[in-house]
């Protein structure tokens, strides 16, 4: 798939690729490539199913041709071993796209993601409660689905700011129901291959940032960084599972001094 994407900052410097999360696109990340672009060229694609990269064919939302069309991305804007950055969703398939694509990135930062679900039961059990997800979208429409999703109590931290919540939320009002449906199924959690083993391939920086009220994830990753062999981890006061929306002068500050400070980026 051709994914569309945003650029910010001159594309004479080191690049940084921002993979958003679910029911997201690349124009989430607007606020920290402001902050990111006097250093660095941001690349923010819509990944499958959401923003402007659409396709009927479920094919085109698998984690293998997601992170092909990735890769693609970075090939169309001629890219020397760009940072990968993802969120959520986009967290596990940027670990993913980088498991598969070694010595492409310079670094890897995940923000409130992981390396999938380890049993099968587990996996199964997803597999089924996001088939009723998406029968659900249809049902009900984007709309009252986004507005059902964000209520969930991974985001309670989030909703507190109203104002910022809103302008967040009226992105997410004209997704596609096709799409967003074909990503659940594609790209969920309980179709991922659990990267686990995997941690231990991963040569580059590995920063990890969560935060500290997101219980879940702040226990994941901090298993993870027993496999990571070059690997921070930092855990965010005051925040819960987004944590470039709830504190974003802090994010961005983390991003920018880990790759400048812990990342080898080229310059074209």
């Amino acid at each position: 798939m051709n994914l569309k994407h945003i650029t910010v900052g001159a594309s004479s410097l080191p690049a940084v690729i921002l993979l958003h999360g679910f029911l997201g696109s690349g124009a989430d990340w607007m606020a920290i490539a402001a902050r990111l672009s006097d250093h660095f060229f941001c690349v923010m694609p819509d990944l499958p199913g959401h923003g402007r990269s659409m396709s009927p064919d479920a094919e085109q939302y698998t984690f293998e041709s997601t992170a092909r069309s990735i890769v693609a991305v970075a090939d169309m804007q001629g890219l020397q071993k760009p940072a990968l950055l993802g969120y959520s969703m986009g967290g596990r398939i940027a670990l993913y796209t980088a498991l598969q694509n070694p010595g492409l990135f310079s670094g890897l930062i995940l923000e409130s993601s992981s390396p999938g679900l380890k049993s099968d039961e587990e996996r199964q059990q997803r597999i089924k409660e996001d088939d009723k997800r998406a029968l659900r979208l249809k049902e009900i429409g984007v709309a009252a689905f986004v507005e059902e999703w964000y209520r969930m109590p991974l985001f309670d931290r989030m909703r507190k700011n109203d104002k910022q919540y809103s302008k967040f939320m009226a992105r997410r009002q004209q997704l596609d129901t096709d799409g967003i449906a074909l990503s659940l199924r594609g790209a969920g959690t309980g179709t991922q291959v659990p990267l686990w083993s995997r941690l231990r391939e991963l040569s580059i920086p590995v920063l990890l940032v969560v935060g500290a009220e997101d219980s879940k994830f702040r226990d994941i990753n901090r298993e993870m960084t027993v496999s990571l062999r070059n690997c921070r981890l930092e855990e965010v006061p005051n925040a819960g599972h987004n944590v470039h929306f709830e504190r974003q002068v802090l994010f961005g500050d983390l991003i920018r001094e880990f790759i400048a400070k812990s990342v080898s980026v080229p310059r074209r």
